[in-house]
């Protein structure tokens, strides 16, 4: 096979690449809110190096790791991780993972260099982007004697800023007011869910939260007004 496509490169037969693709990366390239959904959900849970995407998830979130798969009209297989109850894709392609790390700022080390969406001026995408984060790595809690839940963002404390720039953004965005606390960085003792002995460690992470109720209302509306795909069990609890 690689005699083939090397005779393929020589000829200069452009399709060959496209008859061998199995996954439609570059469709995340678009200018839609889906896409930057998709975008911010990877920022979130997936990895990219130079020429691959690779995302993760949770066996509980198996049904939306499909329709990403779907999205990209991917023919990847989805596998299971051994030891762990979670599932994986990968995809690759060296110049729409290339485009996309320079679009949207990515490190490959993205956990501790935080993406950079300061660039984005469209506020519906931008927006957009940030619901996938929500998705990502955000939680909503409900609080258990009264109709109140909590939107909050744990995360590396490199990501300080950024987060006071999404909660900014969001609450400026729509038009409400913040009298709540800006993110802020805390030291929390806890294990990470690989470590079998379950031995607690410090670790320096940033936090933020929104709980004010016509900003989470608001927040789930406008994402199902761009018909975004956001999950049942984080904004699709809401209200």
């Amino acid at each position: 096979m690689g005699s083939i496509t090397k005779k393929a490169q020589i000829l200069n037969l452009s399709n060959w690449g496209r008859l061998k693709k199995l996954s439609d990366i570059s469709i995340l390239l678009k200018e839609t809110p889906e896409s930057y959904y998709w975008m911010g959900f990877l920022m979130a849970d997936g990895h990219f190096s130079d020429k691959r995407i690779s995302l993760t998830i949770s066996e509980q979130d198996l049904p939306h790791l499909m329709k990403f798969k779907k999205y990209v009209n991917s023919k990847n297989a989805i596998t299971k991780l051994k030891k762990e109850n979670c599932y994986r894709i990968k995809m690759t392609s060296v110049k729409d993972v290339k485009e996309l790390k320079s679009k949207f700022k990515i490190s490959s080390k993205k956990t501790y260099k935080p993406c950079d969406f300061k660039h984005i001026k469209n506020k519906k995408l931008l927006f957009s982007l940030i619901v996938g984060l929500i998705d990502g790595d955000g939680s909503i809690s409900k609080n258990k004697n009264w109709e109140a839940y909590q939107l909050s963002f744990t995360m590396h404390s490199s990501w300080v800023d950024s987060l006071n720039y999404i909660k900014t953004f969001l609450y400026t965005y729509f038009n409400e007011e913040d009298k709540t606390m800006p993110a802020r960085t805390k030291v929390v003792s806890t294990y990470m869910p690989q470590d079998k002995n379950k031995i607690k460690k410090d670790y320096d992470v940033s936090y933020m939260y929104i709980c004010k109720k016509t900003l989470l209302r608001r927040i789930k509306t406008k994402a199902e007004e761009l018909k975004i795909p956001f999950m049942k069990r984080k904004l699709g609890q809401l209200f």
